[in-house]
């Protein structure tokens, strides 16, 4: 059966792919912590945290990838992760790749752009 769209669009959902059809690791090296701050009807950030993105190193694609987590407190903050590296230890979390979704939300000229939403993190 073939699909057809009359008007050559797609809704992006059709594209969802779970992280875990990349990587069968589930443990990953953490390499920075950043709060997402919420913003105000002028544009402006408040103290307010709506989430925060985790970026990990993922071996078996070589690249890093930043992962969200719908949370208001970080399981490591920036500056302990700093401090940690800096004594020399690796700092690595658990993401649940079977429940981690990447979803598109633009396409254009063969590339897409994307976010990794996870429902939690866990630090090891």
């Amino acid at each position: 059966m073939v699909i057809t769209n009359p008007n050559g669009t797609f809704k992006p959902t059709l594209f969802n792919v779970a992280l875990s059809s990349l990587t069968e690791d589930t443990q990953f090296q953490l390499t920075s912590v950043r709060l997402n701050h919420v913003t105000d009807a002028t544009g402006k950030m408040t103290d307010a945290i709506s989430g925060i993105t985790y970026t990990i190193y993922v071996p078996d694609v070589l690249a890093q990838l930043n992962i969200k987590v719908d949370s208001t407190t970080p399981v490591i903050t920036q500056e302990q992760l700093e401090a940690r590296m800096a004594s020399g230890d690796d700092v690595f979390i658990e993401v649940p790749t079977a429940e981690t979704f990447i979803r598109p939300y633009a396409m254009s000229y063969g590339a897409f752009s994307c976010t990794i939403r996870a429902p939690f993190v866990k630090l090891l």
